[in-house]
């Protein structure tokens, strides 16, 4: 498809763009933050620090004097959006600027020697990743200053769509350097921009009328309705004929990209998140033997009373970390399927618990998620809603396919800190570590405390576990309280 049907226009870097501003201060981890939804208000702290107060850290709209309301941020390839708007009059215009995730954390954050050298040790100080990059990234554009020119400069593109009747939207983008985002980044962007802004319009009561989609005044792309299933095959049309191998429609799944603050842009299929590596939504679960982990009484340095958790190891034939282990159940949440929802489906499909699709997962969590956690890698960014399923063993069965799982047990609880603190120092020093270094550990420190439990598991100590994996286990860390960090940990 020609350039201009994706309502690109391309030149070099001017002045472009009335000021953002300054959004709610973040309290952000290294490569997750936390987020607990109290009294229905997104509440985000980090727990090895005081946790915030709501007027501290509810993100939501905020008005500059000049009309500018930055609204949110999100992750989309190698960009990070800042999702804001112009407000003239009577008339809205959506505007999203995308900056280059490493020129923007190589712009704002002071350089650090990578290692400091000693005549016996190497200590390491500072690395960067791409997940590190990226939450460092939305953590500098949800703050970022009104008046920081030295930031907007460095804006790769520019998206826009102002409503000009009840109905009717009006797209366009300015590429500010060449080659810098994909044709088919921008409008994949474009189309969930223009959901974003029927969704949150205020000019009519009923989003799911028809809306007219034009690239300047006259060029009509899409006639329908934004918010059903069938006006969503339409409007993607085109993207999923050039970007999606399917053999119908019916063949997609449909997820949603999300914000930073864990606001629902849009929906798009499954195949574009991650081609592109968009922030979206998904699960993870503990299945637990015979009793929930007590989240009253359960801290860093009191896990002794915590119940036996399910481990299973992934089938040496899987395309994706093949013979790794992980501590989780986990999954991503189809467009408008509540997380808890995803949880019970997941656990019911992996391991055959049927009675989870009955049982609701956050029972044991006052009707909440445990916690939710931003999970990004080079290749997956996901808000990870955290639940417990708590199996009966003398009523229930797991039975997994062979071609997905190779082994799986119920094991000791420091078992499994001990394994995931020696796998995070490896990944460490192997220089594949995702996260923050050096990477969070337990009390344990590797070590398993009662040997009979170690004896049962032959071998605990070799286990290499799924990264995302370990990214979530990080986060539930740091919600118990820890931020134990491993000095022997080397440099790169």
């Amino acid at each position: 498809m020609p350039s201009s049907s994706l309502s690109v226009r391309r030149r070099t870097k001017s002045s472009f763009l009335k000021t953002l501003v300054v959004a709610s201060k973040l309290v952000w981890l290294s490569n997750a933050w936390i987020i607990s939804q109290l009294h229905g208000a997104v509440k985000m702290y980090r727990f090895s620090s005081m946790m915030m107060t709501s007027s501290q850290s509810t993100v939501g709209p905020v008005l500059s004097t000049n009309g500018v309301v930055f609204d949110a941020a999100t992750l989309a390839g190698d960009c990070v959006i800042g999702m804001s708007r112009e407000l003239e009059g009577s008339s809205e215009k959506t505007v999203w600027t995308m900056y280059p995730i490493a020129a923007l954390v190589e712009l704002m954050v002071p350089p650090v020697n990578e290692t400091t050298t000693t005549t016996t040790t190497t200590t390491l100080t500072s690395v960067w990743t791409e997940g590190t990059r990226a939450v460092k990234a939305l953590e500098i554009i949800s703050n970022m200053d009104q008046n920081s020119s030295s930031i907007k400069a460095h804006a790769h593109a520019v998206l826009t769509c102002f409503q000009h009747e009840q109905d009717h939207l009006e797209i366009d983008c300015e590429v500010l350097v060449e080659s810098s985002v994909s044709d088919s980044l921008i409008r994949i962007l474009q189309l969930l921009q223009a959901q974003w802004v029927v969704s949150h319009q205020t000019k009519t009561s009923n989003p799911n009328e028809n809306w007219k989609i034009s690239i300047g005044d006259n060029n009509e792309i899409f006639y329908g309705t934004m918010m059903e299933q069938h006006g969503l095959e339409q409007l993607f049309g085109d993207v999923l004929d050039r970007d999606v191998v399917v053999s119908s429609s019916s063949d997609v799944e449909w997820v949603e990209m999300m914000t930073g603050s864990g606001q629902v842009i849009g929906r798009l299929p499954r195949s574009l998140v991650h081609k592109h590596n968009l922030l979206h939504r998904g699960i993870g679960v503990f299945v637990t033997k015979d009793r929930p982990i007590d989240l009253a009484s359960v801290s860093a340095t009191n896990t002794m009373l915590a119940p036996d958790i399910y481990v299973h190891q992934r089938a040496s034939s899987k395309r994706i970390f093949p013979s790794l282990y992980d501590m989780f159940v986990g999954g991503v949440s189809t467009a408008g399927e509540l997380s808890e929802v995803t949880a019970q489906r997941e656990v019911a499909e992996e391991l055959g618990l049927s009675q989870a699709l009955v049982l609701p997962l956050s029972l044991w969590s006052d009707g909440r998620p445990i916690l939710t956690c931003l999970v990004c890698t080079s290749y997956n960014r996901c808000l990870v809603d955290l639940y417990q399923y708590v199996m009966n063993t003398e009523r229930e069965t797991i039975s997994w396919q062979e071609e997905e799982v190779s082994w799986g047990e119920f094991v000791p609880y420091d078992v499994i800190s001990a394994a995931a603190d020696l796998s995070m120092q490896r990944a460490a020093n192997e220089g594949s570590w995702p996260g923050i270094y050096p990477p969070i550990q337990s009390h344990l420190q590797g070590m398993v405390v009662d040997q009979e439990h170690a004896n049962r598991h032959k071998g605990w100590d070799t286990w290499d576990f799924v990264p995302d994996g370990l990214l979530v286990w990080n986060a539930w860390l740091e919600y118990l309280g820890t931020s134990v960090e491993n000095e022997a940990v080397t440099s790169r």
